[in-house]
């Protein structure tokens, strides 16, 4: 030191210490932004997590309730002996519901269900009907309700009532058609007793 107290010069031990201490203080201050850093990141990872455990959850329920749903649509259709197909025109593909393999005689998903094979199973005298209304269905954009005959795989023959209307897409070309089919054999039969009796009076 000068005269006056004032550091002239810094020994080389000196600049050891210092470089030291400027050292220890840089690595304590990138330990604490690392730390920080981790905990912020710890914190968003928490909370992604309790986000995707929400969505998860939510999704259960979702699932849980269109299982409901199915399940009672399905008991409403086997009591009215009503169900439903959707037929994807662009791959041939026919949807059936359970009920419609239970009205032509089959089980549940049995066979691979195709326009065509619809078509085998309705009664020779009917085909055309119901090949005329699906093409003009097809081509017209007219919904149809008609009753056929159908033939079971045991030879059973019967009476159902089916409507339908197609989907287009936005240049006018046809790629899905849905509708329902009902078993009516019974009431149809119904009505041929009732005739029966009244011609007889």
């Amino acid at each position: 030191m000068d005269d006056k107290g004032k550091v002239k010069y810094i020994t080389a031990e000196g600049k050891t210490i210092v470089e030291e201490t400027r050292l220890r203080t840089e690595l304590q201050e990138a330990k604490e932004s690392l730390e920080t850093r981790v905990k912020e990141r710890t914190s968003e990872l928490i909370e992604a997590i309790e986000k995707l455990k929400n969505e998860i959850a939510e999704r259960k329920r979702a699932e849980e309730t269109l299982r409901k749903s199915e399940i009672r649509l399905a008991e409403a259709q086997k009591i009215a002996h009503l169900g439903n197909w959707d037929w994807n025109i662009l791959t041939n593909e026919l949807y059936w519901s359970d009920e419609i393999y239970r009205i032509f005689g089959l089980q549940p998903q049995e066979f691979g269900a195709t326009y065509d094979a619809f078509l085998d199973m309705i009664h020779p005298e009917d085909r055309e009907l119901v090949e005329r209304s699906v093409n003009e269905a097809l081509n017209k954009n007219k919904p149809y309700s008609i009753d056929h005959r159908i033939v079971l795989p045991s030879g059973e023959v019967r009476v159902v009532h089916e409507q339908a209307e197609v989907t287009f897409d936005k240049s006018g070309k046809p790629i899905r058609m849905v509708g329902t089919v009902q078993d009516i054999t019974a009431r149809k039969q119904m009505e041929k007793n009732l005739k029966k009796k009244l011609m007889k009076k």
